[in-house]
């Protein structure tokens, strides 16, 4: 689920309360921008008439929210990867 669905979520389901709390809220944030970054996009597009090539004038909006999400995603996969080790240690 961590990797999956929402980074964040399999942590939470886990145990790992705060941790998952924050890896979805970083998740949340950098999709939201991607997202936001599309609708600007788009809107430029109808504006101008053409699609920009080069990802429009607020294309670091999007580079940046792919990149929290990406931050977010790498930190569930660590905190994936310590769940399983714990699982299977057997220590808490």
């Amino acid at each position: 689920m961590n990797l999956m669905v929402l980074p964040g979520l399999g942590s939470f389901l886990a145990r790992r309360r705060i941790a998952g709390v924050l890896q979805a809220a970083l998740a949340g944030t950098g999709a939201g921008l991607s997202v936001w970054w599309l609708f600007l996009l788009a809107r430029q597009w109808a504006e101008d008439g053409y699609f920009p090539i080069d990802g429009g004038a607020d294309f670091r909006i999007g580079i940046f929210g792919v990149l929290i999400f990406a931050a977010a995603w790498v930190w569930s996969l660590g905190t994936s990867l310590a769940v399983i080790h714990t699982a299977r240690t057997g220590n808490k």
